[in-house]
């Protein structure tokens, strides 16, 4: 029988082109440091408690992804859940941002399932999720109304600083008010947000792109770009093309 779940689908936008314009090596570099920078279980899978520490396991939170899409899964919509695939997406996004995959994506909840002994997902959620995802007309994430709407408050804790109200730009209709992942959060860029995202000539992906840096300057106008946290999953990512430290992301050909 299916199971109700929190699904998160996220979508890496102009990837065809960059495989077309690029060493597979280089992209490969680029996964690879994503996943270098997803060092807490915690998100992603089953938590391991390290010496010393007080933090209870939390559920599963699976990942199937396939070339430019990634889709997160939960074993239910517990609370626990919803914190979960919260924070899986959070990680996962700001990563992908950092090495300049920008994606586009949303979190929706509903019946999904997974096919015995296979790595397939499917079901209602998957299908929502990638529907409102290509309603935007942006890179960002956002959060199904019928997951937290902005009618709805924020749940305080650590994952008060990954999640804010945003007026989304959507293909078809006027911005819409969502409850949105803030990737922006810790991330800091040594040149500058705008050059994490390639340069484009196409007028829809220029629109896009500059839809994106309208977010961001919200973001950091608002206060939210860079806060102090005590989560280690929220401390700062530097993005740098000059390697310094172990903790950074190198930009360019020396991952």
């Amino acid at each position: 029988m299916s199971e109700e779940r929190y699904v998160s689908f996220l979508d890496i936008l102009g990837f065809s082109n960059m495989i077309r314009e690029n060493d597979l090596d280089f992209i490969i570099r680029k996964f690879e440091a994503v996943l270098y920078f997803l060092p807490h279980p915690k998100a992603l899978g089953k938590y391991v408690k390290l010496e010393g520490e007080t933090n209870q396991g939390v559920k599963k939170c699976s990942c199937f992804s396939f070339s430019d899409t990634f889709v997160l899964s939960t074993e239910d919509t517990s609370d626990e859940s919803f914190n979960n695939i919260t924070i899986a997406t959070f990680l996962l996004a700001r990563s992908l941002f950092g090495v300049g995959l920008p994606v586009r994506g949303a979190i929706t909840r509903g019946e999904a399932d997974c096919i015995p002994n296979t790595n397939h997902l499917l079901g209602k959620a998957i299908i929502g999720a990638k529907e409102l995802e290509e309603k935007q007309d942006w890179f960002g994430i956002i959060l199904s109304p019928d997951v937290l709407s902005v009618y709805d408050v924020i749940p305080s804790g650590p994952i008060e600083d990954i999640l804010v109200e945003y007026q989304v730009p959507l293909k078809e209709c006027k911005d819409t008010p969502f409850v949105v992942i803030n990737w922006r959060l810790n991330l800091d860029v040594e040149h500058g947000i705008e050059s994490l995202f390639p340069n484009v000539s196409d007028h829809r992906q220029l629109r896009k792109k500059m839809n994106t840096l309208k977010f961001e300057k919200y973001i950091n106008d608002s206060g939210k770009a860079y806060r102090d946290v005590k989560e280690k999953w929220q401390h700062k990512i530097r993005i740098s093309d000059r390697p310094q430290v172990k903790s950074q992301f190198v930009l360019g050909h020396d991952f």
